[in-house]
């Protein structure tokens, strides 16, 4: 069998997706429910002055959500293989490990964003031409809150207030987080979730007690927090591949 096929890659994304189409489906409609209830909760209880107040807390509380989705979707990124049957099963299937570890990167990365970007998009569209008119919003409401987002994360505007916390570091704590959780997945097939958070909280309780120990750490910038961020990121990934194909063997 050849290393590497991109028709084998086209036959597992298929082999997934008419296997479980609600998976794929409930992605998009879980972020639809998400932002709708969301959104419509905040214009019934909260009290904003502008648009901006409304749209800097709806991007708060959906950062937190979007962390939840992602620690979860990427926890489950080898429950392909979480009884002995199912392992047997996929075992069976005609790709190498590296085809199989792609397909399942590309499931819990780019599509896991185009379904999760797609529901959002879908519940905006509802507050902007359903829910704006019900509660009698003012005319700025309809301004498209992910087209926001994406602005932002592009580093073209600075219109939602973040904290101080720069777009880079947020999105390396995303990508970190999804990795190690990816990681957890692939090392343990049962509780891969709950053993990764048990592992994640004995880290924290470990770094802090680390940071108490050491006298000055003046000389830790930002800088070099995303540097070492990113280097654990990739080793997560590398861990994570290694974890995946030895499994496969037992």
């Amino acid at each position: 069998m050849d290393r590497f096929s991109i028709k084998r890659i086209w036959y597992l994304l298929k082999l997934d997706y008419s296997h479980s189409p609600e998976a794929w489906i409930g992605n998009t409609a879980s972020a639809f429910a998400a932002m709708t209830v969301l959104t419509l909760s905040l214009l019934w209880l909260g009290d904003f002055t502008s648009f901006e107040d409304f749209a800097n807390r709806v991007m708060i509380i959906l950062v937190a959500l979007i962390s939840a989705g992602v620690a979860i979707n990427s926890a489950m990124m080898f429950s392909s293989m979480n009884t002995k049957p199912k392992r047997t099963a996929y075992l069976t299937i005609p790709a190498t490990h590296l085809e199989k570890f792609v397909v399942n990167t590309f499931e819990v990365t780019v599509a896991l964003a185009i379904q999760a970007l797609a529901g959002f998009f879908l519940a905006d569209a509802v507050r902007i031409y359903l829910l704006q008119p019900m509660f009698s919003l003012p005319a700025d409401y309809d301004q498209w809150i992910m087209t926001l987002m994406i602005k932002m994360l592009a580093g073209k505007t600075v219109f939602i207030d973040h904290g101080g916390i720069a777009v880079s570091t947020t999105l390396l704590f995303f990508l970190w987080m999804q990795s190690f959780f990816v990681a957890g997945s692939a090392l343990w097939r049962r509780y891969p979730g709950q053993r990764t958070i048990a592992v994640g909280i004995i880290m924290v309780i470990t770094i802090i007690g680390i940071f108490d120990l050491v006298p000055d750490v003046s000389y830790i910038n930002t800088e070099m927090i995303e540097w070492g961020v990113s280097a654990w990121t990739l080793i997560n990934w590398i861990l994570a591949y290694r974890f995946f194909t030895r499994s496969q063997l037992k």
